[in-house]
């Protein structure tokens, strides 16, 4: 809702439980000043209710489970939208993202499901030119296996039906087609 709202060059999401680390904001902001990126990926620190965490971020040559990833590297490295946009379809791509308004427009999230954001993260991939990688600071997320999103219930169609409009939307941009 407040995506309508916002101004200024950078756009930030931050969920009410999770946080940021301290130098987030300013890393960031001085990064996209020396560098022509659209979007920055920050790596995500998964903090579990008995005090352990995972971080993880960047593209990876299997599909994503937290407790057993193989990381291929990403750190300081630039892509395009597009091919982050393949690799995020995929499950293989896990970061956070920080957006520079260079992005053509800010697609409000699709407020028809729980997890609209990971629709609207992939439109915004899909219009980004360069998407950085850099792992100076972490978006620290608060994982709770007692959260409603994480039991079994109706807002589970949601997440296919997320799946379905992200599948449609790769098909619109010809990531099924033989090339």
């Amino acid at each position: 809702y407040g995506l309508k709202l916002a101004k200024g060059e950078f756009l930030l999401i931050l969920d009410s439980d999770d946080m940021i680390t301290e130098y987030f904001l300013e890393k960031g902001i001085k990064y996209f000043q020396d560098n022509l990126v659209d979007i920055i990926l920050y790596p995500v620190k998964f903090m579990f209710s008995n005090n352990n965490y995972k971080i993880i971020g960047g593209i990876y040559n299997n599909s994503l489970n937290i407790s057993d990833v193989n990381y291929l590297g990403t750190t300081n490295k630039i892509i395009s939208g597009r091919d982050a946009f393949r690799f995020s379809i995929y499950n293989k791509l896990i970061g956070f993202p920080f957006y520079k308004k260079t992005i053509d427009k800010i697609i409000n999230f699709n407020e028809e499901s729980f997890n609209g954001d990971e629709y609207s993260f992939r439109e915004h991939l899909l219009q980004a030119k360069k998407i950085a990688f850099i792992d100076t600071e972490f978006y620290v997320y608060n994982f709770n296996q007692e959260s409603i999103t994480k039991k079994i219930g109706v807002h589970h169609w949601d997440t296919w039906k997320t799946w379905f409009n992200l599948e449609k939307l790769a098909q619109k941009h010809n990531f099924f087609n033989a090339s």
